[in-house]
């Protein structure tokens, strides 16, 4: 039991107390086999107050991202097996072949019915592992029992893929709980979860690997299901929540096909055949004809349901050659209708209607005239009557009969099709033509024209809410756990001025309008119409129907409410319209709108908005949201105080360099939704826009404002673009039209010319790629492994599995895009397919052309969740602020006739607000002064010009007739007008008008009384509007220095600028070709604009999904978009100038190799850290013309540990030049170089003492070296190290020695250490005799040694030698004993025994003491010394050379070669790898021995003499040995010569002579042979005496084992 010492302040202070100690509960097994775990806990959190713990296992351990799980089924069969076969889904059930898979072995398997173990049982769980993989089956680790689908096909669902799982083990109940599991989870057993925390229901978690996750543990498996599917992908469990990235639409649109179409003449329109026409209204926008123009706006005006539509377009006549674009009457086409959602549906009638009664009774049909009463007496200067219906508009009665009978109302869709003739007056009619037939049932029957088509009679909001606002809306996602995700992007302005802005579009005149906006300077009527909008929120992607989507949002987003944002342009705050919960819509709520291509279905939210107030105000904390400040991953997490708060984590992607695009400044079009959505939007003339791109994760996290790569280049256009006023030039007809009806607003385009090409992770940039979910299996890349034959560009082919190889994959197509001679040369992806695996081989399957045999190579990506998945578009405009000013008309020159000035100077009344909008300077101003100087910018925009201009140079007579005053646009350029002057028109003024108003009086001093200027001649029309008031009037100086264009007149030098002359004519008809005196007249000015300082991007509503964006862009793209190689190795040991990369291309999208004009450029090269290096690589032509390119280094590289100032990886971006430099391409990080290690070396080792002392030694050398004793601290060094590199300058770096001491002697206590530069001292203790052997480990890339990922490592093992050494281990193993034996040197009858002779030295072949080779004869040359000893002594018969049965019969122990015959090592048995077998080092001992057994002869004497011989090598002579002094035998003395060896008495017994020899060398014993004192002869026992030779180390003794003590060298 477990104790501590009490500590507290009371009596038990110091006394031993009880702790709470451990207690073993329970295995947890996670996934297992037996005793193979398949998931290794990576982390765990305690829940003491329920008794819980949460743990996390992974099974996967390999690189990069873990293999996405794979579903397959069980076959029509039970299947109850180890080994089973796994199968598709479906009736027809395929068989599957698992290699193809991509299954491996170590996965696990798990199903919807069956596990291997139930969950929940004991806190074990038991599963089925891969433990074998073939191409028709897998092999489990245990039986498994799978339920077959009889005649359905496919059985039971399988699960296979690694462990990646969350269990829940409760202390008190001895239960597991499986949470989750999944491949998304993507857990990996070298990433231990530290960070762990549970918030009340929340697990919050991070890996260092993942973005933070959390779930639900309430929510995850409440039901303890087998396999729960609460939590199944990443947007479920990430901590940032998914971000809604699409703007909301104001959008109706629907997509039909037409069969045909004819011109209907009778309704000035176009018929449209076709079958279905739901979804269709009239006033929808019809765009998708061939050629049909930017500005070609065609609208419904009558609609057959199940038939026909007729559509018209305003500025055609109805004629029979006019149709919709190019259409030819006969194709079936698809074609889009859209309309905008923004409407109002309190008003009965539009601003322009009016009611009425029927001036002729009776039926009209169509194409005739029906005549309504017009009683408006409207005629003023120009017969101008208003209000004025328009073609389109609907007509409604109560007493008239229409197509439903008596009673016309809106839905019987009764539309103008022609005004034919308006009369004003008491008794005045206008004409209008119908679109259907009506009958006119007596004279005064009632009639409402242009009713309001989308009045609600049951409209319940407050019509003038946001009459006078402007406001946008937006939304966000509430999530289960009470989350909230960022808000979307808003709409535009929602904004339809009354009217639809157009002068005398209401009530009044135009010619009334026109006066009421000079005399008020305001446009009354420019207020908000829409009190009505269908506001549609995307929905994310997922299902098929509505029903699907709508379920899709709530069971895989976890979405509960939507939240619909209203924002006012001036509101400081966002605000919350609603708050819809979505498990209370259904499919009704939920609409469909196919999107840009027409390809797909997007599925909408459909918020009916009728001007209700917002109900709540979004919190502080959340009005500047702009994202979720969640890492992208983070290795520690701790909550304090409810907060989540994370540590050591990386925040934000790197976002690309730049982009190449280019903006646009072009009219608005009616084939692009922004015309549809917002009519009367456009952008501000005259000035500067800086557009660029911010792209965001899945979760929100957005990268900077990213511009254009061709913003460094003057020449073309970039991020940055200055939109001017319109010009004359730009105008449909110059001649007969300068109106803005045709012109349908400005638009900004950003044109995207080539994507980005990083669309993978990577980790070394921290470019993030492309989004890609865990569910996402469709091909991303493909590449030509036969081009087939056959083939045509434009043939879209399938592709497929080969019978034996099939895999999941299924709707591949791909798009023929080049081809040469029928072989596909370029590819481009049509439909992505699903179920693939990477690099799996598809076979043409299908095709709409003629072509077969194409085969391709397919590429899917990891999933990469936090892959960049949206973009938005972003502005900057600094030029904000400005005023129109709505002036009476400008005077030409000074307000008489003749004036010398027209065109350059000009003068207008202020009147109201605009004194403030154009104001006086007021520096040193006087009390009582009535003129003031101004310096304010002005730029005209509505001109009065001279009336009855008629002579305009050029063709056409656009301005005959203009009798009357009028005005036009006014196309200023980049010229502003400056007013210089301000004052009252009066004396002490600017004195250019009397009051009252005198006509025609000439000039004179200012006088009130005649009427006189100073300036001239007064008119004969009072020009300064509400003169008899003195006014306060401006000056200007006219910046333009030319006519405008349309105002030019032919042979005149007046220069025709701003306003209309004073002249003494009259205007209106019969005035011939003199210009009529100015009157007051509308004309418009607008400010310069207040240029803010602050250089701020705002979020625009344009947005969308960048994926798809990319994709669709580098497949159409031209130029080059890639390599045929991405990535590329070399060693760091290859000279300068090895090739990386060999005979790689340029490719277009369609993988086509491209001619470029020029070798490329390598722009830049950076390293892992993001390092400059360019220049280290080079890029050469490869054959003849610039299609093939190797890469070269250009320097000597080395691997080191990858830290913050190294790294071993090279990112190359390149610059192009292609088709004669139409395309200038930059690839960035295009291609991937990785610099491999290569493992160390060691030199060797060089002893400090010894004989060896400062001679490098090789490594591993048998004995090593002597020489050293106790006394010794400096053993010497391990030298020659080298990491490898070919740079000699750095092929020391980062190395790393170490030391192990693998074997000491006996009673040895030294300590060992090495420094860097290889050094071996003794630190401590004490060394012994003996051998010591050290093994050195040199690793690499071991900066600080510290070993990093890529660290190799190389050992030299040496041994150094305390005292004597031990001998080279032929000589330690010794005589083999049963050879030695084998050898007769016994006394034979008839003279001595056979001669023995052991020969120590370097040729294992020698085999006899003679000198040379005879025959099979080697000999050892011991012959001649041993010659001359006999003749020396005078032996003869006695000596070394006396014959044995008449000859030299030699008894030979060549003691290398026996060794190697005779004695192996361990199992299986192997001979050791002798050398030699002279005396290398060391004391070896030599023992001679005479022995005899007892039945020896009668005299039981026996004798041998004999002698040693020693000689350095084989090539020195021989001579008598010396022994040591350790010797027993004639210690430091020489061998004698002719020694003496005996033995006597009876009985056995055995004589031996010891000697010890030390001098390196090679040795020879011989002996004379065995005698007895009878000479061998009688009847005595001839065999019972012999003589043999031991040898050992003298200095260890004999080796026991050999193998195990012989240690010296080989």
């Amino acid at each position: 039991m477990p104790q501590i010492v009490n500590r507290s302040q009371g009596a038990e202070v110091g006394e031993f107390e009880n702790v709470l100690g451990n207690e073993q509960q329970q295995y947890l097994y996670t996934g297992r086999n037996g005793s193979n775990y398949t998931g290794k806990i990576i982390g765990q959190f305690t829940d003491p107050v329920e008794g819980n713990i949460y743990i996390m296992s992974a099974g996967y351990a390999g690189n990069g991202r873990c293999p996405r799980d794979i579903v397959v089924y069980s076959g029509p069969s039970l299947q109850s097996a180890s080994t089973i076969s796994l199968y598709s889904k479906g009736p027809a059930g395929t068989l599957l072949n698992p290699q193809v898979l991509g299954i491996e072995v170590g996965m696990t398997l798990w199903g919807d019915n069956w596990n291997g173990q139930p969950s929940g049982n004991g806190g074990q769980e038991t599963d089925a592992i891969v433990t074998a993989v073939t191409t028709t089956n897998i092999v489990l680790s245990q039986t498994i029992t799978l339920a077959g689908g009889g005649m359905a096909g496919a059985g039971d669902r399988i699960y296979i893929g690694w462990n990646n799982t969350i269990h829940r083990y409760n202390v008190n109940s001895n239960t597991l709980t499986l949470l989750v599991r999944g491949s998304f989870l993507n857990f990996h057993q070298d990433y231990r979860i530290f960070g762990i925390n549970l918030l009340e229901d929340l697990l919050f978690w991070t890996d260092n690997r993942n973005q933070p996750r959390k779930i639900n543990v309430t929510l995850a498996n409440p039901l303890d299901l087998i396999d729960p599917t609460h939590y199944v992908n990443e947007d479920q469990i990430s901590v940032a929540k998914y971000y809604p990235y699409e703007t909301p639409l104001v959008l109706r649109q629907t997509i039909r096909g037409i069969t045909g179409g004819t011109q209907d003449t009778t309704r000035k329109s176009y018929r449209l055949n076709m079958t279905d026409t739901t979804n269709i209204q009239i006033g929808d926008i019809v765009t998708g004809f061939p050629s049909q123009g930017d500005q070609e706006l065609w609208n419904v005006i009558k609609i057959k349901p199940g038939a026909s539509v007729y559509i018209y377009n305003n500025f055609k006549d109805g004629s029979a050659t006019q149709r919709p674009g190019a259409y030819n009457g006969t194709d079936n086409i698809d074609i889009t209708f859209s309309n905008t959602t923004m409407l109002n549906s309190a008003e009965r009638k539009l601003s322009r209607g009016f009611d009425q009664t029927c001036k002729v009774a009776g039926a009209v049909t169509v194409g005739n005239i029906l005549s309504v009463n017009y009683n408006y007496n409207n005629v003023n200067t120009e017969q101008t009557p208003q209000p004025t219906p328009r073609v389109g508009d609907y007509i409604t009665s109560a007493t008239m009969t229409g197509p439903s009978g008596v009673g016309i109302t809106l839905n019987d869709e009764v539309v103008i099709t022609e005004v034919n003739a308006i009369t004003p007056g008491s008794t005045g009619q206008i004409d209008i033509k119908l679109t259907e037939d009506v009958t006119v049932n007596a004279i005064g029957n009632d009639i409402t024209i242009s009713a309001n088509p989308n009045y609600n009679d049951t409209f319940t909001g407050d019509p003038d809410l946001i009459e006078e606002k402007f406001v946008r809306f937006s939304y966000r996602f509430k999530y289960e756990d009470n989350e909230y995700s960022l808000a979307a992007p808003y709409t535009q302005i929602c904004f339809i001025p009354d009217q639809e802005g157009i002068v005398g579009g209401g009530k009044n005149e135009q010619l009334q309008d026109m006066v009421n906006i000079y005399d008020s300077t305001i446009v009354e009527w420019f207020k908000n119409k829409i009190d009505t909008l269908a506001l549609k929120i995307p929905l994310p992607d997922g299902g098929t129907t509505e029903a699907t989507a709508l379920q899709f949002l709530i069971d895989n987003y976890k979405v509960t409410n939507i939240e619909i944002l209203y924002k006012e342009s001036d509101g400081l705050s966002s605000k919350i319209l609603d708050s819809i919960e979505v498990n209370n819509l259904t499919a009704s709520n939920i609409v469909k709108i196919p999107n840009s291509t027409g390809n797909t279905t997007q599925f909408y939210y459909n918020f009916n908005y009728e001007s209700i107030k917002p109900y709540r105000t979004l919190p502080t904390s959340e009005q500047n949201r702009v994202y979720d400040n969640v890492p992208l991953k983070a290795l520690g997490q701790e909550i304090s105080a409810n907060r989540v708060i994370y540590g050591n984590f990386l925040q934000k992607h790197t976002p690309p360099n730049n982009l190449d695009y280019e903006v646009i400044n072009s009219n608005k079009s009616v084939s692009y939704d922004n015309y549809s959505q917002y009519p009367n939007h456009s952008i501000k003339q005259n000035r500067n826009y800086q557009v660029g791109w911010v792209l965001s994760d899945r979760y929100g996290r957005a990268s900077s404002v990213i511009l254009s790569s061709n913003d460094d280049n003057p020449l073309l256009n970039g991020s940055t673009i200055y939109v001017p006023y319109k010009t004359f030039g730009e105008v449909d007809n110059p001649i007969n039209d300068v109106t803005t009806y045709k012109w349908l607003g400005n638009a900004l385009r950003v044109k995207l010319n080539n994507g980005i090409n990083q669309t993978t992770n990577n980790s070394i940039t921290g470019e993030p790629g492309l989004f890609k979910a865990e569910s996402d299996t469709g091909v991303d890349e493909v590449t030509l492994v036969s081009g087939g034959v056959g083939h045509a560009v434009g043939d879209i082919i399938t592709f497929g599995y080969l019978p034996t190889v099939v895999g999941l994959g299924q709707d591949l197509s791909i798009e023929v895009v080049s081809e040469t001679g029928g072989v596909i040369t370029g590819l481009k992806i049509v439909n992505r397919g699903s179920g693939y695996v990477n690099g799996q081989q598809l076979h043409q399957s299908g095709t709409t052309g003629t072509g077969t045999s194409a085969v391709i190579n397919i590429v899917v990506y990891d999933a990469n969740p936090t892959g960049w998945q949206s973009y938005k578009l972003v502005v900057k405009q600094q030029e904000q602020e400005y005023y129109n000013v709505y002036l009476p008309g400008f005077i030409s020159g000074y307000p008489v006739i003749n004036s010398s000035d027209y065109g350059r100077v000009a003068f207008s009344v202020l009147l109201g607000d605009n004194i403030n909008k154009v104001p006086r300077d007021l520096n040193e101003v006087g009390p009582l002064q009535d003129e003031f100087s101004a310096s304010v910018n002005l730029f005209g925009r509505v001109n009065n010009p001279n009336i009855d201009n008629k002579n305009k140079g050029g063709s056409g007579n656009y301005y005959n007739n203009r009798i009357y005053p009028w005005n036009t646009q006014y196309f200023p350029g980049r010229q502003n007008d400056e007013a210089v002057t301000i004052g009252t028109i009066g004396a002490s003024g600017l004195q250019l008008g009397t009051s009252p108003f005198t006509p025609s009086v000439a000039a004179g001093d200012f006088d009130n009384a005649t009427g006189s200027v100073p300036w001239g001649t007064t008119g004969l029309y009072q020009s300064l509007y509400n003169q008899e008031q003195a006014p306060i009037a401006m000056g200007l100086k006219i910046g333009a220095e030319e006519s405008q264009p349309q105002l030019t007149q032919a042979g005149s030098p007046q220069l025709n600028t701003l306003g209309a002359k004073v002249t003494g004519n009259v205007f209106g008809s019969g005035q011939g070709a003199v210009d009529g005196c100015m009157v007051p007249f509308l004309s418009v000015s607008e400010t310069s604009p207040v240029e803010s300082l602050l250089e701020i991007f705002y979020e625009s509503s344009t947005s969308g999904n960048f994926i798809d964006l990319n994709r669709q862009v580098n497949a159409d793209y031209a130029g080059v978009s890639g390599t045929t190689a991405t990535a590329g190795s070399f060693n760091e040991d290859d000279a300068s100038g090895t090739d990386v990369i060999t005979a790689f291309s340029f490719t277009d999208s369609a993988g086509n190799n491209l001619t470029l004009d020029s070798v490329p450029t390598i722009t830049q090269v950076l390293d892992g850290n993001g390092v400059d290096v360019t220049g280290a690589f080079t890029i050469v032509q490869n054959g003849g013309t610039p299609l093939d390119f190797d890469i070269k280094t250009n320097q000597l590289f080395w691997y080191g540990k990858e830290t913050p100032s190294k790294s071993n990886t090279f990112l190359l971006s390149f610059q192009t030049s292609y088709s004669s430099g139409v395309y200038i391409d930059v690839l960035n990080n295009q291609i991937t170089i990785n610099l491999n290690n290569v493992a160390p070396v060691i030199g060797g080792f060089t002893p400090s003492v010894g004989p060896d002392a400062g001679v490098q030694k090789l490594c591993s050398l048998a004995g090593g070296s002597s020489g050293y004793d106790s006394t010794v601290t400096n053993f010497g060094q391990f030298t020659g190290g080298l990491n490898g590199s070919a740079d000699p300058g750095s092929n020391t770096l980062e190395l790393c020695y170490s030391l192990s001491v693998l074997a000491a002697p006996v009673g040895s206590t030294a300590v060992f250490e090495i420094d860097q530069n290889g050094n071996v001292t003794k630190t401590s203790g004490t060394s012994v005799n003996g051998t010591y052997s050290f093994e050195c480990t040199l690793t690499d890339a071991a900066s600080s040694c510290v070993s990093s990922t890529g660290s190799l490592q190389t050992t030299c093992n040496y041994d150094v030698v305390l005292g004597t050494p031990k001998v080279n281990q032929v000589l330690c193993f010794g005589a083999h004993p049963a050879t030695m034996s084998s050898l007769d040197t016994t006394c034979v009858y008839g003279g001595t025994g056979y001669p023995l002779e052991v020969f120590f030295g370097a040729n294992r072949f020698v085999n006899s003491g003679i000198n040379g080779t005879v025959g099979l004869n080697v000999g050892s040359s011991t012959s001649s010394l041993l010659g001359t000893i006999d003749t020396s002594l005078g032996l003869g018969a006695t000596g070394y050379q006396q014959p044995s049965n008449g000859g030299l019969d030699l008894r030979y122990y060549n003691a290398y070669q026996e060794a190697l015959n005779n004695f192996t090592c361990g199992l299986p048995p192997v001979t050791p790898a002798f050398t030699t077998g002279e005396l290398v080092q060391g004391v070896f001992a030599l023992k001679v021995i005479l022995s005899k057994t007892a039945f020896a002869s009668t005299s039981n004497d026996y004798q041998t003499n004999f002698t040693i011989l020693y000689r350095a090598s084989a090539s020195d002579p021989w001579q008598l040995a010396t022994a040591d002094s350790s010797s027993p035998t004639n210690p430091s003395s020489t061998v004698g010569n002719f020694s003496l060896l005996t033995i006597t008495g009876s009985g056995a017994a055995s004589s031996s002579l010891t000697y010890h020899f030390s001098a390196p060398g090679e040795y020879a014993f011989r002996n004379t042979g065995v005698q007895n004192g009878t000479g061998c002869t009688g009847g005595g026992c001839y065999t019972c005496a012999r003589v043999d030779v031991e040898f050992y180390d003298a200095t260890f003794g004999v080796a026991s084992p050999a193998c195990v003590d012989c240690t010296g060298p080989l």
